[in-house]
């Protein structure tokens, strides 16, 4: 089933304009005797409303009022408005022919005063795209609240919970989309203040992460799995955990990282509109161009076998659809990753970055010879197979470094770690395998 309500954050989806309120109100009140950094005040009450913060420093002893919060609270959102109103603010690219053709209901909901959401949406030039279905935390009783604004926004349009999307930004806005019991995407392109990684997106319910805003109405439209068939999507998710449990645990992966990401990566969004089906199953799926996306279990097994660390850097030889690149940016800081087939990887390019991995870098041409500009690296995975290991990708991995690939020929093949060490490499068989073979020239 298809949303029938798209409910929009404000700051950090539509614009950014978190930092500059920030600013505004911690000037404001280090003039009335707060004691707190500016950073930590970021941190601390980004997004929140003028009396929720007032509240939170009389609690704490931080400030000494001569009025009450309401009205300290009132002038706080005056000085900010009059500031912001007089402020050129621009709206993210692509959104306002988002706003323009999308063919659902949809609103804006932001955990800030109405009056203050007002002006900005009319500086903005955003305000006609929504007309009266304009949302603020000060029309919810409680001092927090979400996930209450969002269940507040759904019954004012008239539209059950499970019927709407919501569209954040923050770990905070999508906990309680999850809480309302709505769906949710991540949005990655903001830029915002506080940024969140697709990774914490997607911990706390995101059902995707994406990075252009212009995109959002043919992700709507495409993916199928999350937006026609709510029930559809349920199964998908039942088909991940599944495979995760009687095809990666069950054979003895144990690496806890591996296994949360392989459940996080959707890897129906990484194979053929016709293949969808058999995702999840147990084995390789042909992506076109004589390549194939690996078999789940071998995806698994080559990343636990590379054994990254959160904070290392790994070289991904052979793209293809871009999902072992998915996974790896779960379990590394950067992963570069290098596909010969040009139209591959130009695909697998664009939909890294619809799906909002932004930790992933992708090249087109031939891996044999690396990326030299981007070593040295901890890892290097590559999943084609080769009769020897090309000098150069040896030459570009550090001390300790692992390097996972696949060795020989036709059906003669076998999986190899390779620890690079002071004097030369360490070799450690894995098992065999059956993979396409290493190309050097661009297809």
């Amino acid at each position: 089933m298809k949303p029938n309500l798209i409910i929009f954050d404000f700051d950090g989806v539509l614009v950014n304009t978190q930092e500059a309120v920030n600013k505004i109100e911690w000037q404001y009140l280090s003039q009335h005797g707060m004691k707190m950094t500016f950073a930590h005040f970021a941190k601390k009450f980004s997004g929140a409303t003028a009396f929720s913060i007032i509240e939170a420093l009389k609690k704490k002893k931080n400030i000494t009022l001569s009025k009450s919060s309401g009205q300290f609270a009132e002038e706080i959102d005056e000085i900010v408005l009059t500031k912001l109103s007089s402020q050129k603010i621009e709206a993210f690219a692509g959104v306002k022919k988002v706003l323009q053709n999308l063919p659902f209901k949809k609103c804006v909901a932001s955990n800030c005063s109405l009056r203050i959401l007002r002006i900005l949406l009319t500086t903005s030039t955003l305000l006609a795209y929504f007309n009266s279905n304009i949302f603020s935390a000060d029309m919810v009783r409680r001092p927090k609240p979400y996930p209450d604004l969002f269940l507040f926004a759904a019954h004012s349009m008239g539209v059950e919970p499970g019927q709407c999307l919501v569209i954040e930004d923050s770990v905070v806005g999508i906990k309680a989309a999850v809480a309302a019991g709505m769906k949710a995407w991540g949005f990655l392109g903001g830029h915002h203040f506080k940024s969140e990684t697709a990774d914490q997106l997607l911990k706390y319910g995101a059902e995707r992460t994406f990075a252009k805003m212009n995109n959002l109405v043919n992700l709507l439209n495409k993916e199928n799995t999350m937006l026609t068939s709510s029930a559809n999507e349920s199964d998908f998710s039942w088909q991940r955990m599944n495979m995760v449990k009687s095809q990666i645990e069950l054979r003895g992966i144990k690496d806890k990282r591996v296994l949360k990401s392989m459940k996080m990566v959707p890897r129906h969004l990484f194979v053929p509109d016709g293949l969808k089906d058999r995702a999840y199953t147990d084995s390789p799926l042909p992506i076109g161009y004589e390549q194939t996306i690996s078999q789940p279990y071998i995806v698994a097994f080559m990343c636990e076998a590379a054994c990254i660390s959160p904070q290392e850097k790994v070289l991904e030889i052979g793209t293809g659809s871009g999902y072992q690149a998915a996974v790896l940016s779960l379990l590394a800081q950067k992963v570069y990753t290098i596909e010969i087939v040009v139209s591959l990887g130009k695909l697998a390019q664009e939909h890294l970055e619809d799906l909002g991995y932004k930790n992933v870098h992708v090249k087109i041409g031939d891996g044999y010879s690396g990326w030299p500009e981007h070593a040295p690296y901890d890892a290097i995975l590559i999943t084609a197979a080769a009769e020897k290991v090309p000098q150069p990708l040896i030459d570009q991995l550090t001390v300790n470094g692992r390097l996972i690939m696949p060795l020989g020929s036709g059906y003669d093949q076998q999986l190899v770690r390779f620890i690079k060490t002071k004097t030369g490499l360490k070799k450690e068989l894995l098992g065999p395998v059956l993979f396409v073979p290493f190309q050097r020239d661009p297809l």
